[in-house]
């Protein structure tokens, strides 16, 4: 298992240097940001699930991606996180009550961390089925 960000790096600095000032502004967004930063860098739980395991690998990351994707998105069906967590071979915790910016801010600095694009977001079961909104595993 490989860390995906190393505690210190520069870019991590900077960008939770960015979130503080957001964070004091009681932004949920750039909260849930920071929290993932911090779970990330260390010393912190994850964002959605309180995961405590460290170092953060990209499967613990990936997994906490989709729980924030589940929480981010709560009148549409979550993805499958039983069997995402069994193919990343990571344990499944459960997905904690969470407001939507808080872990809409996980999600997109996971994604952001990950590599992964970051898609057009569905608010609604109908703009799921009949928009051109994300779909889980992109």
């Amino acid at each position: 298992m490989r860390t995906i960000i190393r505690p210190g790096e520069p870019a991590t600095s900077a960008i939770l240097g960015r979130y503080a000032v957001d964070r004091e502004q009681q932004s949920a967004f750039a909260a849930g940001v920071a929290a993932c930063l911090g779970w990330v860098r260390g010393g912190r739980v994850a964002p959605v699930r309180e995961r405590d395991e460290s170092p953060v690998t990209r499967e613990l990351a990936t997994a906490e991606m989709w729980a924030c994707a589940a929480a981010a998105t709560p009148g549409i069906p979550p993805p499958p996180l039983e069997e995402i967590c069994a193919e990343l071979g990571v344990r499944n915790w459960p997905v904690l009550p969470a407001g939507v910016g808080w872990a809409e801010g996980g999600e997109v600095c996971l994604r952001w961390l990950l590599g992964r694009r970051t898609g057009r977001r569905c608010r609604s079961r109908s703009a799921l089925l009949t928009g051109p909104c994300r779909r889980w595993g992109s």
